[in-house]
């Protein structure tokens, strides 16, 4: 009866270290999906934010254009009276 090259205690160590590989590869490859999909969320938050902010970038140049005073657009737009007047500032028409 031919002996193999490795005891049985070797065998069992072999087996063991592939088991955490195993495990390990699993638990990177869910993280990796974890973190995909969460930096997909806050990429999609982000975007409605800005999307948000720049819609009422316009309700400010359409509205002082329109004729409406700096003051009823900082109450539509809750922007403060100093970023109304950087934004029609920065598009040249104050």
């Amino acid at each position: 009866c031919e002996k193999g090259a490795f005891s049985d205690e070797e065998l069992a160590k072999y087996d063991y270290y592939w088991d955490s590989i195993s495990t390990e590869k699993a638990f990177l490859s869910t993280s990796y999906a974890d973190g995909k999909a969460e930096g997909k969320v806050e990429g999609i938050v982000v975007g409605k934010v800005e999307g948000a902010r720049e819609k009422a970038i316009q309700v400010v140049i359409n509205s002082y254009k329109a004729g409406i005073s700096i003051e009823t657009i900082v109450l539509i737009t809750q922007f403060s009276d100093d970023q109304v007047t950087a934004i029609l500032k920065e598009q040249g028409l104050i």
